[in-house]
C-alpha cells in the first residue's frame, strides 16, 4: 500500500485530496497546521485506519516515507496574510517547498507543487507589490526547477485558476464564496473591476482530478512537468454576481466601481495542455456549481449567523 503526503492537507484542495487519495486506497499523512477539530473538511477522515493528521508547520523540517508529495500549503489567497504578514507568506510557500523538496530528494518522491495564475500576474508585469503572493509562485516554481536540475528530484507544478468548493469557511476571502455569503445575507456587493476583464472559475473536485492525474502521469521528456487547471465559462464579476443575486434571491445591490489600470488582465486558463496529456476537462459547470456552493453555504450560515456577519463584499485583489 503506498504512501501519500497532502500538505496543506485542511485547506480547500488538501482536504478534497486527502479524501480522493484515501478512497483510491492509499495511505493517506496529512500535514497542516490547523486544529483537527476545526478542520471542516476532513473530518470524516480523522478516525479512518489509513488516515494521519500530523499538526506541523512545513516552514520547519520534517521527515516522511511516501511515494507521492502533494504541496497545497499557501497563504497567497490571502488578502489579510498578504498585507499584514508578507513574510509569513513568502515562508511558507518558498521555504516550505523547500522542505519538501529535501524530503523528496531523499526519499525518491514524485511532489506536486500547488501554484497559480498568480504567476502569470508577474510574469505580464502586472501585480502589486504589497501583494506577494506572484512573486513567491514564480520564484517557489523557479525552486522546483533547480531542484530538478541539480537533484533530478521529480516534480510537477499544478497553476490553479480561481478553485470553489466544498471547505471553504465563511470567511474565505475568494471570490466565488465571498459572493454567495454576501448575497444570502443581502450585502451590498461592490466590484471593483473592468467589464471586460474575463474570469474562469472551476470546482475544487474536477481540479482535484488533474491534480492526482499530474501526479500519476509518466513525464513527457525530461523537464518540469507545469499544467494549467481552471474553468472553460469565462464570465466578468459583475456578470457572476448578477448570477449569484438571481439564484439566491437577493436583495443584495451590485455597484461596480473602475478598477486601477494595472489589474487589468483576464484569468482565464488555457487548459489544453491537461486535456491533451490526460483527457481532462472540468465536469461541473458553474451553474451547477454555484448552485451547490450555495447550498453549502446557506447551510453553514443558518448554523454560524449569530457569530458572522458580512457587512459588505469588496473584489479588491
Amino acid at each position: 500500500m503506498d504512501t501519500v503526503l497532502v500538505i496543506g492537507g485542511a485547506g480547500t484542495i488538501g482536504s478534497q485530496l486527502c479524501s480522493t487519495l484515501y478512497a483510491a486506497g492509499y495511505e493517506v499523512l496529512c500535514m497542516d497546521i490547523v486544529d483537527p477539530n476545526n478542520a471542516y473538511g476532513i473530518k470524516h477522515l480523522i478516525d479512518k485506519p489509513r488516515f494521519k493528521y500530523v499538526r506541523h508547520s512545513v516552514t520547519h523540517q520534517f521527515r516522511a516515507n511516501c511515494k507521492y508529495i502533494y504541496n497545497f500549503a499557501s497563504l497567497t489567497d490571502s488578502v489579510y496574510a498578504n498585507q499584514e504578514h508578507p513574510v509569513e507568506v513568502m515562508k511558507t510557500e518558498w521555504l516550505g517547498m523547500m522542505n519538501t523538496l529535501e524530503v523528496a530528494r531523499q526519499n525518491g518522491a514524485t511532489v506536486v507543487y500547488g501554484s497559480s495564475s498568480s504567476f502569470y500576474a508577474f510574469q505580464s508585469g502586472r501585480y502589486d507589490v504589497a501583494f506577494p503572493g506572484s512573486h513567491v509562485k514564480t520564484a517557489t516554481e523557479s525552486l522546483c526547477y533547480s531542484y530538478l536540475r541539480e537533484y533530478d528530484v521529480d516534480v510537477r507544478v499544478a497553476r490553479l485558476f480561481e478553485m470553489y468548493g466544498p471547505g471553504m469557511n465563511l470567511d474565505d476571502q475568494r471570490i466565488i464564496p465571498r459572493m454567495v455569503v454576501a448575497a444570502l445575507q443581502n450585502s451590498d456587493i461592490v466590484i471593483r473591476d473592468s467589464r471586460s476583464i474575463l474570469r474562469t472559475f472551476c470546482w475544487t473536485g474536477d481540479a482535484v482530478r488533474g491534480i492526482v492525474a499530474l501526479a500519476e502521469s509518466n513525464r513527457y521528456g525530461k523537464g518540469l512537468d507545469v499544467v494549467n487547471f481552471g474553468g472553460n465559462e469565462p464570465i466578468t464579476l459583475e456578470e457572476l454576481a448578477r448570477k449569484i443575486v438571481s439564484m439566491t434571491h437577493s436583495r443584495s445591490r451590485i455597484i461596480p466601481e473602475p478598477r486601477p489600470n494595472r489589474y487589468v488582465w483576464s484569468k482565464i486558463a488555457d487548459i489544453e495542455l491537461a486535456e491533451r496529456r490526460f483527457g481532462w476537462q472540468p465536469e461541473v459547470t458553474l451553474d451547477e456549481g454555484l448552485s451547490r456552493m450555495i447550498e453549502l453555504l446557506d447551510k453553514r450560515l443558518k448554523i454560524e449567523a449569530s457569530i458572522y456577519k458580512c457587512e459588505s463584499w469588496i473584489e479588491f485583489y
